[in-house]
């Protein structure tokens, strides 16, 4: 990596937070297929992460529970953590969200991540997604099969 894009990089992560949060499987899969959905819809928009997702997602909580007090999910401490970095105006916000609510920063952001789950990923996307995975691992699997087998004529 040039030493510019290091630099640019540390700049940005100055700005940002390391998060550990415990997701659950079905948040996990919503998120997959929100990032999964919009490269393969939208690849002309540049290659998107989950480092996108999730920043935009913590926004459009924030900007909803800000107007109006949102009930908050439980969110499961055994869940496997996710990592992600959060930029450090977000966690303000998560923060004074959790203050006003009496609830942890935690509880704030799992929230978020389980409502947009809930309302902003249709289970239709999810099953488009688990289809495609699965049809394309059984045509991988198919072709892994046909090479062995011609390497193994070969011989």
């Amino acid at each position: 990596m040039p030493k510019t894009n290091k630099t640019a990089v540390r700049a940005s992560r100055a700005l940002k937070r390391i998060q550990r949060e415990p997701v659950g499987a079905s948040v996990r899969d919503a998120l997959h297929t929100e990032v999964w959905i919009r490269s393969t819809a939208h690849p002309a928009d540049g290659p998107l992460a989950m480092q996108d997702i999730l920043d935009e997602v913590l926004d459009w909580f924030c900007t909803r529970a800000e107007k109006k007090p949102i009930p908050y999910e439980r969110i499961d401490p055994a869940a496997p953590p996710l990592r992600f970095w959060l930029d450090v105006d977000l966690i303000a916000r998560c923060r004074a969200l959790a203050r006003r609510d009496g609830v942890t920063k935690r509880q704030v952001i799992g929230t978020a991540l389980i409502l947009y789950g809930r309302e902003m990923v249709p289970p239709s996307m999810k099953r488009l997604r688990q289809h495609v995975v699965r049809e394309s691992d059984a045509l991988y699997q198919e072709r892994r099969r046909a090479s062995n087998r011609s390497v193994a004529r070969r011989r």
